[in-house]
Formats: C-alpha cells, structure tokens, sequence
C-alpha cells in the first residue's frame, strides 16, 4: 500500500519525470513482478522438494507451470538480488526480466530465463552469498517501478544476466516500466524468500535513511523498527489463503 501511494500520489513537475516506461507493458492487465530471494540458500535441498530439486529449481519450476496459464492476462517482470562484484554489492538489487506483457513471444524469452536459473542454481552468477538484508531489494523493486537509481549506483549488476530494457542508463538507473496512463495500475510483488529462518543482515543506515524518506514522501509514518532500530517491525504473514465461491 505504501508503494500505490508513492506511485499514485499526487503529481509534481519533477514526479512526471519519472514515469517514462517504454517498455511493452499492456495497460489493461495487471502488473505481477517476481522478486526473487537468490542466496545460496535456493541451491540447497534440505527442503525435500519432490525429485531431489533444490529450493530455487522448485520456485522456477512453479512461476513456469503457474505462468503457463496466463498468457494474455497478466504483464510479468523479474528481479533479483545483483551477483557480481563484492560481497558488499550484492545487497542491491537488478532487473531479470523487464515487465512486459505475457505472449507467445515474451513467454519464449522468460521460460529461457527460468529454465536457465533452473540448470545453473549452482553457479556463482545465479546466487549471492547469504546472511543477506532484506532492505536493498525492494528498495530497488520500487526504484524500478518509479525510474530513479540503482541504490548502488549499478556496482555488482551482472550484465550477462540484466535485462538492459529495465535500465535508461545501465547500470545505475532504472527505466520505469509504468506510463503516466497505468502507473496506478493493480501492481503485484509477489516475494519468494529463502532465509526466513537463517541469518538476515541487519539493513545499512543509507537504506534505513531511504525507506523512511519512502513513508515520508507518501505522506505516511515510518514504522516503529526500521533496518535495526529499536520496536517491534510489522510481521510478514507467512501464509494466507483466499476462497472465492464459483
């Protein structure tokens, strides 16, 4: 709710700026981005996924099946922790897969980026070191959406993997995919974490600094325990079931 208020506020001269999305989104359907949790947690198989997959090839495997349904519906996008360079980078996030409308074509494109995550779990470029904050990364889904700058001035993007139709200047900032005529669009992120149980980072003071400015500029007030500070944060449900009658 924080995020539809910031994109869906009240306009200014320099707010109009940010909405320059061009890529191929279809302003009649909804906006659903994967941010994806790749720490070296996904590549383990502790879980007891069926067919001895390992936590991150079961997450794939499910956005593919569930997303084979979809085609026509829904714009999807992907994004992820960054993987390159030092260990302090990788708290960042990047742009897999630039949200875009789900067809035949861009379905080819996605399902090669998942089937690839899915072969190479294992591999340096598609995991970053755990005991990973967990502020960065939907600091920088948001700086996607509103267009504004990497929160890392772009260090540790893998430019092998970025979807460079995510970015106006590659790679420190972002090219918002939402126009002035769908930014208030039904926007969706749907998180997938693996450390809920293990170690989380303790945000830095610069993100601490940015999601208050966020509650801020959305005319909101920051809540009680922010990356480290003192109070009780709210608590992310962990599961939640919706029934509908047909």
């Amino acid at each position: 709710m924080l995020l539809a208020a910031l994109l869906c506020g009240p306009a200014v001269a320099e707010d109009i700026d940010i909405f320059a999305g061009t890529t191929e989104v279809n302003t009649n359907l909804p906006n659903i981005i994967f941010v994806l949790d790749n720490t070296s947690n996904w590549s383990r198989q502790s879980q007891q996924w069926p067919g001895g997959l390992v936590q991150g090839q079961s997450e794939v495997k499910a956005i593919k099946e569930a997303l084979a349904a979809q085609v026509g519906k829904i714009n999807v996008g992907i994004v992820e922790y960054v993987t390159g360079g030092s260990s302090a980078d990788t708290d960042a996030g990047y742009v897999r897969y630039d949200l875009q409308e789900l067809n035949a074509t861009s379905q080819l494109v996605l399902n090669g980026i998942l089937d690839k995550i899915y072969a190479d779990i294992n591999e340096p470029e598609e995991k970053r070191s755990s005991s990973n904050p967990y502020g960065d990364l939907p600091w920088d889904f948001y700086n996607y959406l509103s267009g504004s700058d990497h929160s890392n001035n772009g260090a540790g993007t893998p430019a092998s993997l970025a979807d460079a139709n995510g970015y106006s200047s590659q790679w420190d900032r972002f090219e918002a995919p939402l126009g002035l005529d769908d930014a208030c669009a039904d926007t969706y992120m749907i998180f997938i974490g693996n450390n809920a149980n293990g170690s989380i980072a303790v945000d830095d003071s610069i993100n601490t600094a940015a999601l208050k400015a966020a509650y801020v500029a959305a005319g909101k007030v920051a809540q009680d325990a922010l990356a480290g500070e003192g109070g009780t944060p709210l608590a992310m449900p962990e599961f939640t079931t919706v029934e509908t009658e047909t």
